[in-house]
């Protein structure tokens, strides 16, 4: 009888609690109801609301390579110290027992080289998000999280950032160019092609709390960092290696201004090497003169002097004007339009065939010859040459050069045309029209991006340019190409000459243009042109030294450094000498890293060694391998031998320094 009263006790109660949770459920689902179909998309918009975006990052950047595939420009994972100054607080400041934002700023001052002051200003600001040093090194960025952590200041954290590294360092600076902030190209190869290279951008975002407080630690990638095409360029670090110690070497001699150097393949316009000096170390271009991140070989606008002759030559020849055995009377001086033209030092060599006017390199019979073609076509086959216009390889900053307007030339400016003055031409443009004297009459267009490669491997397919007109004929080339070896045989160029290989070249000597019109005093810039192998052209180098203090004769600067550039190019293209007695052949590309092979010592002429293969051995064999074979080294890194510079079997001059990188 009790428990039958519980249980009608009891009833009522457990009735009236399921009813209670019932209308409490329902009431949830009609929430949920109204938050999803009614009031569903103005809460997704304020949830989007939240999340901020905080910067857009970059994968790493395309990398570029010489023509063997060797690293010239690649992207490293760095991390960027950022601040978010309302994130600064914590307990202890509300204690009074500091200022967070006054200690952090006295801390991090000296390491980020800013004063307290500044630092101060930056962590009181309203700002969300503050940069405060980008990319940084590895041991920079652990002093920093050092400070942070042992102190416990708040509001403060990295990212990982794509940083641009050029471990050749100076090496081809003018061509490679430099990356600037956010990974955009700002010169050369990097600024030409930045659309390629250019890192993908990949949005984050971060979540902010009810306060709108960033939660750093809700930072994600919305993608998968992208892989980027890569640049192979035509250049060969070895030629190019040599280029540019060569011309270090003759501005130190001749206490030079500047000098600069053109390697170029005449069968495929590849240009091999394009060096100029002063040189800049791209990973710190900031620290440079502007004026050293020019390439000059593109940009420098000279009058070429007598280097012009040989194509004045080849015009007379293909237009049956001279012959090589043609004569002519040679008065050693020339008066035209009042202005008089003479041969350098006065010389005058009466009656001379034309071949031995190039070789003497006489003005008053290349004044004749001109007299004899006309302007209307001095200036047609100078154009048809490549002069007066761009070449259009892929770098920025190439200038077009002058020539004279046809119509308005006079007598005299024939003649100064004749001898290479009155015009203006840049480097490349030279030795894109010398080529026609080694390639059969055709001049090459210029190449400096050998292939791109897609992420996929697969190669980028490039507009290909039509060949260049025909200029002269094949029988031309040929005769001038032989009175331009009677230069280095026995006129102004036998400092060019290499024991064993046939040269041919022509040297100038030019009054340099100043800026606002006129010619500087005193001031010239000395230059040299040369082919080799004659017998089967193959190269065209060209050499300028800009305001030699020495000599300013292009004989006795420009030729000994196309000497030493030519004679490494020809030795690491495995072109073979015609004769025993010169320097030994190329005996083919060094073995891959670790090999260890060392190869027997070859006899070279006089001062020069041959640079023995040293990877694969510890640091103490390579010193002293290198030092049996009359060169230093200079080590960087540490365990074996991986790679050398210059590279084995390449020619180098005693007691010079071979860098080798052990890891």
């Amino acid at each position: 009888m009790a428990n039958r009263q519980k249980y009608k006790t009891a009833a009522p109660r457990a009735l009236f609690v399921l009813a209670i949770v019932g209308a409490g459920f329902f009431a949830c689902i009609l929430r949920i109801g109204w938050l999803q179909l009614v009031r569903g998309e103005a809460l997704a918009a304020r949830a989007a609301a939240s999340k901020n975006i905080l910067r857009e990052l970059q994968s790493p950047r395309g990398s570029i390579y010489d023509r063997e595939g060797r690293e010239l420009a690649i992207s490293l994972i760095s991390l960027s110290l950022y601040a978010h100054p309302a994130a600064m607080d914590d307990a202890r400041e509300q204690s009074g027992r500091r200022d967070p934002r006054r200690l952090a700023a006295e801390l991090l001052s000296r390491e980020l080289e800013k004063s307290e002051q500044e630092l101060y200003d930056i962590f009181t600001s309203k700002e969300d998000f503050v940069w405060l040093e980008r990319t940084m090194d590895k041991a920079r960025t652990d002093r920093l999280g050092k400070i942070l952590q042992d102190n416990r200041l708040n509001g403060f954290g990295f990212i990982k950032e794509s940083k641009r590294y050029y471990p050749m360092g100076p090496l081809a600076a003018q061509i490679l160019g430099f990356v600037g902030t956010d990974d955009v190209g700002l010169s050369g190869i990097e600024a030409a092609l930045d659309t390629l290279l250019k890192s993908a951008v990949l949005p984050q975002f971060i979540e902010t709390d009810t306060a709108g407080r960033p939660i750093f630690s809700s930072v994600l990638a919305s993608t998968r960092p992208q892989d980027m095409a890569s640049v192979y360029l035509t250049i060969d670090n070895r030629i190019q290696y040599a280029a540019e110690k060569a011309l270090a070497a003759a501005v130190s001699r001749t206490g030079a201004k500047a000098a600069s150097a053109l390697v170029m393949d005449v069968h495929t316009g590849e240009v091999l090497a394009m060096a100029g000096n002063p040189v800049f170390d791209p990973n710190y271009f900031y620290n440079y003169d502007e004026k050293t991140w020019r390439n000059s070989n593109i940009s420098l606008v000279y009058e070429p002097g007598s280097t012009f002759k040989p194509l004045v030559a080849a015009t007379a020849i293909n237009e049956s004007i001279a012959e090589p055995e043609t004569l002519f009377f040679d008065t050693g001086k020339l008066t035209v339009d009042d202005r008089e033209i003479s041969n350098s030092g006065g010389r005058s060599f009466g009656m001379i065939p034309f071949s031995e006017v190039i070789t003497h390199s006489l003005n008053t019979v290349m004044a004749q010859i001109a007299f004899s073609l006309g302007r209307e076509r001095l200036n047609k086959y100078a154009r048809a040459f490549g002069f007066g216009e761009y070449t259009d390889i892929d770098l920025p900053g190439e200038e077009a050069g002058i020539l004279f307007r046809t119509d308005s030339m006079r007598k005299i400016d024939m003649a100064s045309m004749s001898i290479g003055q009155g015009i203006a031409v840049t480097p490349l443009q030279l030795v894109c029209a010398i080529s026609a004297i080694a390639a059969d009459g055709r001049p090459v267009r210029p190449s400096i991006v050998k292939s791109i490669i897609q992420p996929d491997g697969s190669e980028r397919q490039q507009q290909r340019r039509p060949p260049k007109a025909q200029v002269i004929s094949a029988e031309t080339s040929k005769k001038v190409l032989d009175m331009m070896e009677n230069v280095v045989l026995k006129g102004g160029g036998t400092l060019a000459r290499i024991p064993g290989y046939r040269i041919a070249g022509k040297t100038g000597t030019a009054e340099k243009m100043k800026s606002g019109g006129g010619y500087a005093q005193n001031e010239y810039i000395a230059s040299f042109v040369g082919i080799a192998p004659v017998e089967n052209p193959r190269f065209v180098t060209l050499v300028l030294i800009d305001t030699p203090h020495s000599s300013y004769y292009g004989s006795e600067t420009a030729a000994p450094v196309f000497k030493e550039i030519m004679q490494q190019t020809l030795v690491v293209s495995g072109i073979e000498p015609s004769s025993e007695s010169a320097l030994p052949p190329f005996k083919g590309l060094a073995p891959a890293p670790g090999a260890g092979r060392r190869p027997d010592p070859l006899p070279v002429d006089g001062k020069y060694t041959c640079v023995p293969d040293v990877t694969g051995f510890t640091m103490r064999e390579c010193a002293k391998i290198l030092e049996q074979n009359a060169l230093t080294l200079i080590p960087r890194g540490s365990g074996r031998a991986a790679r050398q510079e210059p590279p084995a079997f390449s020619v180098a001059e005693d007691e010079s320094a071979v860098t080798v990188w052990f890891e």
